[in-house]
């Protein structure tokens, strides 16, 4: 999936298109990071998970229980054969340490 980078002060109530909570990077074999996608969260302190699922861009969040918030990735620029919102991204790769 790729390095998450979290801006923890957008963390917050309010799910904003233009402030993704995480950037999605790829390390490339030569070191330089890739900026391929965002992911947006809300926390179930903000938005219960027994309640309905929040929405953006029209479509629901996804569930993370072992995180304790809702979720999407949006893979802006690194296509996706599995969908713009997938959870994964067989394209990304990341080099072992």
């Amino acid at each position: 999936m790729g390095y998450h980078h979290v801006n923890r002060a957008y963390v917050d109530s309010i799910l904003e298109l233009d402030k993704p909570e995480i950037l999605l990077y790829e390390r490339e074999k030569d070191g330089v990071y890739v900026l391929n996608g965002v992911e947006y969260i809300l926390p179930y302190r903000y938005w219960p998970r027994d309640s309905v699922p929040p929405t953006l861009m029209g479509r629901e969040l996804f569930r993370d229980d072992e995180r304790n918030y809702w979720y999407v990735h949006v893979w802006v620029w690194k296509v996706n054969r599995a969908g713009l919102f997938a959870d994964w991204n067989p394209e990304v790769k990341c080099p072992a340490a």
